[in-house]
């Protein structure tokens, strides 16, 4: 049954399609109240186990990124690390598509990018376990002739099964076609498509919708700086495209901010950053607008992503150079069903501060994965953080 007022708000909404929402009151918080660790580590995914630990994908990079190596880690309740376990190199400047998964053993399995040592034209696929005590339980890596796949997405089908989406990459050209692959629990090549017409630069985030059996993805392609074409993506599970929608024909949309999230009744919500400013935009499974917002800054706000609050809500998580006190800080916006502003928080310090991911505990507290960067380059020294709040975004 659809919630109704997010129903009334769609009949409401429908003659109001991009209506601008001015920050007010946007509420600012130092970033003492990170957790940071002092060793040069770089966070990009994580998630909570049941008791509460956090597991954390990412790479050591005394260097910065040039040099780094990829690795996971294991946070106590009290944030301390308990183990780490560094796996094997190679070319790895793809540290954002990093993912994790836990596994029905109670193991967990990351997915990134791997170099072919023996062909240096092929990057492929690559799954490693790794059990409760940081140990490698096994590592496969998957590759096509003579490709390069820049792996973008992950998601775990109810069979156990893995969808990835991934950019077949073709040079240093920044036209790509995607590429969906299905591999099983244990790592093997199930079957893996090259879908034609689906012309993209970056391949964003995948969703698996279990109960109707269908994927949806979405990407960005490059029409020239600073002009960007967003598209999205419905498949079957046998990688089939059913439709592919254009949400901005051509707009100045910063790389790699598109974003697609789930919502209560078969709906999704859309996420970018055009100009300043993010976008957000409320969608059926159809590809059919409910409602679209633009939040407005005086700066450069880059969309991140969000999640689906227990209350029904949605929480907008971006990197805000228009409030707060350094280059770049965390900021949350809670909004409700019909895409008004419940609150906002900013979160950092005097350098530059970038959050990756949100996660909502089951008492409704907020956890953020984050980097400090002394400079935003390649080579510059980061520092995870942890940022932890209540429902309301007040830090703990």
């Amino acid at each position: 049954m659809k919630n109704p007022i997010c129903y009334l708000s769609f009949l409401c909404f429908l003659v109001a399609c991009s209506k601008p929402e001015f920050r007010k009151g946007v509420e600012s918080y130092e970033s003492t109240y990170f957790t940071r660790f002092d060793a040069p580590l770089y966070g990009v995914d994580f998630l909570l186990t049941d008791e509460e630990s956090i597991i954390v994908a990412g790479a050591e990079a005394p260097y910065g990124l040039v040099n780094a190596r990829p690795m996971v880690l294991s946070l106590n309740q009290g944030k301390e690390i308990s183990w780490m376990t560094l796996l094997p190199g190679g070319r790895q400047n793809r540290f954002s598509s990093m993912k994790l998964s836990s596994t029905p053993e109670g193991d967990y399995l990351l997915f990134n990018n791997a170099e072919n040592p023996d062909n240096e034209t092929e990057r492929g696929l690559k799954f490693s376990t790794i059990n409760e005590i940081g140990t490698i339980t096994w590592s496969h890596t998957l590759y096509e002739d003579d490709r390069e796949l820049q792996s973008s997405s992950m998601v775990q089908l109810t069979d156990g099964d893995y969808m990835v989406l991934s950019e077949n990459a073709e040079g240093l050209s920044i036209e790509n076609n995607l590429h969906l692959s299905r591999v099983s629990a244990e790592g093997d090549l199930i079957w893996s498509k090259l879908l034609e017409n689906t012309t993209v630069s970056i391949a964003g985030p995948l969703l698996y919708f279990p109960g109707q059996e269908f994927l949806m993805g979405i990407s960005e392609k490059s029409l020239g700086f600073p002009d960007v074409e967003v598209q999205l993506y419905k498949f079957d599970l046998e990688g089939n495209l059913i439709w592919q929608e254009t949400i901005v024909e051509s707009g100045p949309v910063y790389p790699n901010s598109a974003r697609i999230v789930s919502m209560q009744d078969d709906e999704i919500m859309v996420s970018f950053s055009s100009g300043n400013d993010v976008v957000l935009i409320r969608m059926d499974t159809a590809g059919n607008i409910i409602w679209e917002r633009k939040f407005e800054g005086e700066r450069l706000d880059i969309s991140v992503g969000g999640i689906q609050t227990l209350d029904g809500h949605y929480l907008l998580l971006a990197n805000t150079s228009s409030y707060g006190n350094g280059e770049f800080d965390v900021m949350l916006t809670k909004v409700d069903c019909q895409g008004e502003i419940i609150w906002d928080k900013v979160y950092g310090g005097t350098e530059s501060d970038a959050a990756f991911k949100v996660v909502e505990k089951a008492n409704g507290d907020l956890l953020v994965l984050g980097n400090v960067n002394r400079e935003i380059t390649a080579l510059s020294e980061t520092n995870l953080f942890i940022l932890e709040t209540d429902s309301e975004g007040n830090p703990k």
